[in-house]
């Protein structure tokens, strides 16, 4: 009992009871494995020194992944990256021109609101230009009527 006190202590005295839960765990586990390789040691066959340094290491893998549990438990969750997008649908045929709005800063960002279906609720900061410029006319009204294009699956190799 003192020795899960102290140890709780030096853990940071944690307030959360899973918390303590995990460090308590931890402390046992340890006390098994050190009871574990007491018996392989004092073991009168090969056999049983075999079986309990089998357990006592299944056993140190397990407290491994309770530490790391304990370590992960800690950290705050990190945020989602978030990164403004601005959308700009051409009227000349089914291509979309998306750039990155360089602009927004990371203050703005999270003040977004989105609604449940991950559509954003306000849109004020997204602008779509009805008359976009990218090519002269005369590249983008050619002669030539557009014929469809077949497409490659994206396994097969280049030819």
């Amino acid at each position: 009992k003192v020795y899960l006190q102290r140890l709780l202590k030096q853990a940071g005295d944690p307030d959360d009871p899973l918390e303590q839960m995990m460090i308590e765990q931890t402390a046992l586990a340890h006390h098994r494995i050190a009871q574990l390789h007491v018996k392989a040691a004092e073991a009168e066959t090969v056999d049983a020194a075999k079986q309990y340094s089998t357990m006592a290491i299944r056993a140190m893998g397990e407290l491994r992944r309770i530490v790391l549990a304990i370590k992960q438990y800690r950290q705050p969750t990190k945020t989602k990256h978030f990164t403004v997008v601005k959308q700009q649908n051409l009227s000349s045929g089914d291509q979309q021109v998306a750039y990155l709005d360089q602009s927004a800063t990371q203050t703005d960002q999270t003040k977004d609101s989105f609604l449940p279906d991950g559509s954003e609720q306000t849109s004020k900061r997204l602008s779509h230009d009805t008359s976009p410029d990218f090519f002269n006319k005369s590249e983008t009204r050619g002669s030539r009527s557009p014929e469809p294009q077949t497409t490659r699956p994206t396994e097969s190799p280049r030819t």
